[in-house]
């Protein structure tokens, strides 16, 4: 008797196999978070900086294979030397993270032709209007004058009032925005070749 009440106490006693409050272990979940999604941006605008290429205010990053087309010129990848500051570009790129990569930047000058006549400000004559094949532009104080213009009157600037040519008319290239009252100029470059211009 005393050996079975021995062997059902030793049976009896457990080993701990049930649960107490507070001995459970928590396990650390890790959570991987999503890629990054990539969006196509497509934007036009007027370049307003470099260190790569600002359009409107906005940075794109320019890569050894962003593509750079100049008025239908032969593309180049990764040099964005021909672009400047004030021309307006159409620009294909790549979001993810908020950068946007540039895939290709593309200039076109939106009017070209001879200037057949001049109007400068009453206030500030080194500002005003131009016609264009018949359109008006205008020259105000954002308007870049590209230096291939020359300083036609010899007073030190780079105006409107040297678009007049002595014996001869200009013809302009012009990239800028159309507005109600005409065409409003962001950059003027000499057209090369022309009559009446230097040969380059």
């Amino acid at each position: 008797l005393f050996a079975a009440l021995t062997l059902a106490t030793t049976a009896c006693g457990g080993g701990g196999g049930g649960s107490r409050p507070g001995s459970d272990t928590a396990t650390d979940v890790v959570s991987t978070p999503p890629p990054a999604t990539t969006t196509s941006v497509n934007s036009s605008g007027v370049i307003t900086g470099f260190s790569s290429v600002y359009v409107n205010g906005t940075k794109y990053e320019v890569q050894s294979d962003t593509v750079v087309e100049v008025e239908d010129e032969t593309e180049i990848a990764g040099d964005d030397s021909a672009l400047k500051i004030g021309m307006r570009v159409k620009v294909r790129a790549s979001e993810q993270g908020g950068i946007r990569t540039a895939q290709k930047i593309q200039y076109d000058d939106d009017l070209k032709g001879p200037v057949s006549e001049i109007a400068p400000d009453g206030l500030n004559p080194s500002l005003g209007t131009v016609n264009v094949l018949q359109q008006t532009v205008i020259v105000d104080g954002n308007t870049i004058m590209d230096s291939s213009i020359g300083d036609n009157n010899g007073d030190g600037t780079i105006d409107i009032l040297d678009l007049q040519l002595d014996g001869s008319t200009m013809v302009i290239e012009v990239s800028g925005l159309v507005v109600d009252s005409g065409f409003l100029a962001t950059r003027i470059e000499r057209c090369r070749g022309a009559s009446g211009d230097p040969d380059v």
